[in-house]
């Protein structure tokens, strides 16, 4: 007879959290389980009514705080699983009370719990990628910036220098000359004072550059201290 498969007054129905992602609503998901737990698959709704001349009581027992449900919450919905089970087999099976025969329990099976720590670390991997995928692309623009910064100063200033050994070598032609003339003390005077603000304007252009390669140090230490935080979630992620 159908009776002997509610004495279990210690029975656990486990109920995984992942299951509330699902577009099911909570009684009827309870009142699932309720039918697998209770019902064998070989009794037809037509002997379940035959069979059972009492009412089976339930009561919710433990549940765990890794639900983030409270007990009335699953009281409430229990009541109306059970309504919805009773409904659909036609005769009043089963009844929730305080002090109910079947205690059905929410315990937070271990196994789910590395499923769940483990979907946590995949969806952790799949946001580092996200972010090191537009870290890169800035770092490969700094550094394409960069490269036009150096290679644009370097040119300029190996212009710098070219003037500035013309100068020189003017200067010591006219040392070893020893005669200095109006107009040669003037084009001297205006070359040097063009060099020194080249110099100037030079030296400016180098530091600026200077900086912009210790930002761009630091977001590459940045990018990749993300790559070692990515590596050490895959390695958990392979653990499991």
């Amino acid at each position: 007879m159908i009776k002997e498969y509610f004495n279990f007054a210690n029975t656990h129905i486990s109920f995984f959290k992942n299951f509330y992602k699902l577009h099911i609503s909570f009684p009827i998901l309870i009142s699932y389980a309720l039918l697998i737990f209770f019902l064998p698959t070989s009794v037809s709704a037509y002997n379940i009514k035959k069979s059972c001349d009492k009412v089976t009581t339930f009561k919710i027992g433990k549940v765990d705080k890794e639900f983030n449900l409270s007990k009335e919450y699953i009281i409430k919905y229990a009541n109306e699983a059970a309504d919805i089970l009773n409904n659909g087999i036609g005769t009043k099976l089963l009844e929730y009370k305080e002090n109910g025969k079947v205690v059905i329990n929410f315990v937070y099976d271990e196994r789910q719990k590395t499923t769940v720590e483990k979907n946590i670390l995949l969806q952790k991997r799949k946001e580092k990628a996200y972010v090191l995928e537009f870290k890169l692309k800035d770092l490969n623009e700094e550094k394409e910036k960069f490269q036009v910064m150096q290679s644009g100063f370097n040119k300029d200033w190996n212009s710098f220098k070219s003037k500035l050994d013309n100068y020189n070598a003017e200067i010591t032609k006219i040392n070893q000359q020893g005669v200095v003339g109006d107009y040669d003390v003037n084009k001297l005077n205006e070359d040097k004072n063009k060099l020194e603000s080249e110099r100037y304007i030079l030296e400016n252009r180098g530091k600026n550059i200077n900086s912009y390669l210790e930002n761009l140090n630091i977001n590459a230490l940045s990018y990749n201290n993300i790559v070692n935080e990515a590596n050490v979630i895959v390695k958990e992620i392979n653990k499991n």
